[in-house]
């Protein structure tokens, strides 16, 4: 992500979301693949869902402008988990 992080400011629109898609398909390429995960803070287990394709790329886009400024450009408070698809989630030990 460092690699790309000045390309994707340059970018235009469609090139920004060629990055993220990209991102988004190395992640999933992985070995085991990883998975793009939110908590449901709404149930009281707290549960954890996958994320579909579309917020799965609205998050990322999300996560390469945070990294930009510095966390300052966030659209909404919900954190994006990144985990192994064979290891049991944990948000206290997620990467993210």
């Amino acid at each position: 992500i460092c690699k790309i992080k000045k390309e994707y400011m340059k970018g235009t629109l469609d090139e920004k979301n060629k990055y993220a898609q990209d991102v988004v398909d190395k992640i999933k390429s992985l070995n085991p693949p990883g998975r793009f995960l939110r908590q449901d803070i709404t149930c009281a287990r707290r549960s954890w869902y996958e994320l579909g394709e579309k917020d799965t790329l609205i998050k990322t886009r999300e996560a390469f402008r945070a990294s930009i400024t510095g966390g300052k450009d966030t659209i909404s408070n919900v954190s994006l988990h990144f985990s192994p698809s064979s290891s049991p989630i944990n948000p206290a030990k997620s990467p993210l």
